[in-house]
């Protein structure tokens, strides 16, 4: 069974037939959880997957997941967890966090998490090359969470088995958290709490009369203009934060210019595109576009060419009359050599 209560704060997860006992509080996983739905909402385009260190102790096959350390990943290589070289440093550094931190004295790492937001709980070569260069102990284990728009979250444990291997296609029993984002957590909670009453005013006291002064005008924040470049440099075919203006090439290219468009180019995924207006228009779109106006124009023209061909003709008939229609072939007949 999974998910088995042992009391109020701390919950086990376990699979009959294995050994392994996995203890976690719930408090921690409910966190986890709550920020793989952060991660869910920080791109329309199926969000951003979101990973971190497990800490806790192990004894033997009993593992207690007892707190967390998100890893800052700068998703270089696009919106899912796949780590860049700098990604890579801060997991290990993070991985020696309790010789930092007062906190995480006592713990090590017995695990690591991360999100899946395109795919369920399961894990991919990309996830279980990280769970074997950074996590290779056999008592070490995997926390896959889904995170999902309005429902419950889905998550599951995994970990080796006897000879090494990884039950990676799914995880032997899912559970579920009703954790949501951290905004909408706080937003409910305020809710739930009955509103206090006001204090009774107290008697105004009187005040000297002073020169009325203005008032200082209140500071303006400063737009955030990190988050404004990144949120317009997010590539719409793989969401990497990797695109950069790009020359003009092609007739294609250069009519879109026309109408305002700018052209765009992704590194990570060599995919061009244009900015026209608030949409993208990826060029092998734009070109098959043109390809069919190029064939209505043709069809266009050569239909109105065939219109006043006829014109022309039924006025010139018109002009000629019936009957020098068949008195000019009788001349022509008659004027032949015998």
């Amino acid at each position: 069974m999974a998910a088995e209560n042992i009391d109020s704060e701390v919950r086990s997860w376990g699979v009959e037939g294995h050994a392994i006992e996995i203890e976690y509080a719930v408090a921690a996983l409910e966190e986890v959880c709550a920020n793989a739905v952060d991660g869910l909402f920080r791109f329309r385009h199926g969000g951003m997957e979101v990973g971190g260190v497990l800490f806790g102790t192990a004894d033997g096959e009993r593992i207690r997941i007892l707190t967390y350390r998100p890893l800052d990943c700068e998703h270089a290589l696009g919106p899912r967890f796949v780590l860049s070289e700098r990604d890579r440093a801060a997991l290990k550094e993070l991985l020696y966090a309790p010789q930092r931190e007062p906190e995480l004295r006592g713990l090590e790492p017995v695990g690591w998490y991360h999100s899946h937001t395109r795919s369920g709980v399961e894990l991919c070569p990309n996830d279980l090359e990280i769970y074997d260069s950074y996590f290779p102990q056999p008592w070490q284990v995997a926390l896959v969470v889904r995170p999902d728009n309005y429902g419950p979250a889905r998550a599951g444990f995994f970990f080796r088995e006897e000879d090494g291997t990884v039950h990676a296609q799914r995880a032997y029993e899912e559970f579920t958290s009703l954790a949501r984002r951290h905004g909408l957590l706080a937003q409910l909670g305020a809710e739930a709490q009955p509103p206090e009453e006001p204090p009774a005013p107290a008697p105004p006291e009187p005040q000297p009369r002073m020169a009325s002064v203005p008032p200082a005008p209140s500071p303006v924040a400063a737009p955030n203009s990190t988050a404004t470049r990144h949120e317009g440099s997010l590539c719409p075919n793989c969401g990497a934060l990797s695109v950069h203006r790009s020359h003009r090439k092609g007739t294609t290219e250069h009519l879109l210019a026309v109408v305002g468009a700018r052209m765009r180019r992704c590194h990570s995924c060599n995919v061009r595109f244009a900015r026209l207006f608030f949409s993208n228009v990826y060029m092998d779109d734009a070109r098959r576009a043109l390809r069919r106006l190029a064939l209505l124009l043709i069809m266009l023209v050569g239909a109105g060419l065939v219109i006043l061909v006829m014109l022309w003709f039924m006025r010139k008939q018109a002009a000629i009359g019936p009957s020098d229609c068949l008195i000019e072939p009788a001349r022509a007949l008659t004027s032949l050599p015998v």
